[in-house]
């Protein structure tokens, strides 16, 4: 594992190209920010960034930034040609090491960081505030572009939702606002229940070498629908990608134990939310619709979309449903 930490932070743990001094350069100002915005909050008497400096917190970073800049040249294709099961299959094996390096640092990293937050905000009862008035600066400093591209944009559904967030959201106190009247049915206890219960999957993920043995399930089924001439573009799975898929399971290979609980999980947190925030989902559609009065073929796009992902979401619920389970 420290070997993992080691090539993380010279950024080479990926296997991919990194222009390692645009990512440090990149991690110095976020540290600056982050020191700006934690104002006197120095634990251990030393700057906050130094806990975002820590190997396990410097690795994560590399690792992430460095995928990051790999992806956008992978997923940038000529002439506009379509994402194939192919493309995300030769993307695998970056995301199955971007995984490892998550699952070595990423609770060394975070919980020194927690502990600091929560002590800080124990010991100075101006804490929260002076950090909202911080972010809120730096909020009013982007604003100005943010407001441009939305005024040249404004034919288009990016450009009118940043312009009714904009609208919505003067201060970053009405975001926070916000967040809490559409939580208030969300005890703390519930909170700390769900992410105790996020944390141990995760981890059983890790210590199990789930992430080696999904990566190489994920690769065999994305290398088997790139083969069939049924399933040309990854963006539409349902018809022919979801029969070659659902092939693929029945004859050839099983899900993993390990992925399925995963999966599971997340089907069962998924259900769960939509039923209990129901009516705080209704309460967002109807504001962004009135929202977009004047602008039918804009709504139109965005229910559209909506429908054809909703879509593919219950092809592929279908597929996984049906896939043989050796794991009960």
């Amino acid at each position: 594992m420290k070997v993992l930490v080691f090539l993380a932070l010279v950024g080479i743990a990926l296997g991919l190209d990194c222009d390692m001094e645009e990512v440090d350069s990149v991690r110095s100002a976020a540290s600056t920010v982050t020191d700006y915005i934690m104002g006197n909050c120095r634990p251990n008497n030393a700057a906050f960034s130094v806990l975002l400096n820590s190997d396990s917190c410097v690795a994560l970073f590399n690792a992430g930034k460095c995928y990051y800049d790999n992806a956008l040249d992978h997923y940038t294709l000529d002439d506009n040609a379509p994402v194939t099961y192919g493309v995300l299959r030769d993307d695998v094996d970056n995301l199955k090491d971007l995984g490892n390096v998550l699952c070595v640092n990423v609770e060394d990293c975070y919980t020194p960081i927690k502990n600091a937050v929560l002590a800080c905000n124990a010991a100075d009862a101006d804490f929260r505030g002076n950090v909202i008035a911080k972010v809120q600066e730096l909020y009013e400093v982007y604003v100005p572009d943010a407001q441009t591209y939305a005024d040249e944009n404004q034919d288009n559904v990016m450009g009118t939702l940043l312009q009714i967030a904009l609208s919505r959201f003067t201060s970053v106190d009405q975001a926070i606002t916000m967040f809490q009247e559409y939580t208030q049915g969300t005890s703390v206890d519930e909170a700390e229940t769900a992410a105790a219960a996020i944390k141990l999957a995760a981890s059983n993920f890790c210590t199990s070498g789930c992430v080696d043995s999904s990566a190489a399930f994920i690769k065999k089924l994305f290398n088997h629908l790139h083969k069939a001439a049924s399933c040309p573009n990854a963006q539409t799975f349902c018809g022919g990608c979801e029969n070659k898929a659902a092939q693929f399971m029945r004859r050839k290979e099983n899900i993993p134990c390990c992925l399925r609980t995963v999966l599971d999980a997340a089907i069962e947190g998924s259900t769960m939310v939509q039923a209990k925030y129901a009516s705080e989902i209704a309460r967002i559609t109807a504001y962004i619709e009135e929202e977009f009065d004047g602008k039918q073929a804009l709504l139109d796009e965005i229910k559209a979309t909506k429908n054809f992902v909703l879509g593919q979401v219950a092809c592929l619920q279908s597929v996984y449903d049906g896939s043989p389970n050796q794991c009960a």
